[in-house]
């Protein structure tokens, strides 16, 4: 079934709910907290190693809980598993109330739905400079791709799926990270 977050992808938005379910960087291989509160955003870290993700499937979406490390500072969130998107984005609110630094990219990329159609928010003009992300007891370097976004801060698109090969349990919303990538 296609994920209907394109509505709060781009509220001005005119695009069919059916056709917009995937972000899609145009010619590339290619995340916002449940709640719009920021301030409620919790800086602890995750301190033990598993080997699985029990995830949550608000919204018929699955998430998984992340730690991203900003500074002298550590965020935990939820982000968006999404195979139809073919990069990892961030929110760009949440990028700038984080204060996280941002590198322009020397082109443009323009940003795709489902169907081919430009989002209205525009083209992506920026991506993060690398950031330390840690699910669980995995811990990486990782740039996302800045855009507007709605209800998750997170994105983890295909390029991550690919990469991590996680088992997913779709039944019991469970993902196993025993890829030969994660070990």
């Amino acid at each position: 079934m296609l994920s209907d977050y394109s509505s709060y992808l781009d509220s001005d938005s005119e695009f069919d709910l059916d056709l917009e379910s995937h972000l899609v960087l145009n010619n590339l291989p290619s995340a916002r907290t449940n709640s719009n509160n920021f301030d409620d955003i919790n800086t602890s870290t995750i301190d033990q190693p598993l080997t699985s993700i029990m995830t949550s499937t608000t919204n018929e979406h699955l998430v998984i809980p992340v730690t991203l490390f900003i500074a002298n500072k550590s965020l935990k969130l939820n982000a968006m598993i999404d195979s139809g998107a073919t990069s990892c984005f961030i929110d760009s609110e949440f990028a700038n109330k984080v204060n996280i630094p941002l590198l322009m990219k020397e082109v443009p990329i323009p940003l795709l739905v489902i169907d081919g159609r430009s989002i209205s928010s525009g083209s992506i003009t920026h991506n993060t400079i690398p950031l330390q992300l840690q699910t669980y007891h995995h811990h990486e370097t990782i740039s996302f791709d800045v855009t507007k976004l709605g209800k998750y801060s997170l994105i983890i698109g295909i390029n991550w799926l690919k990469l991590h090969n996680p088992q997913i349990e779709w039944p019991e919303d469970k993902l196993d990270f025993n890829s030969e990538f994660c070990k």
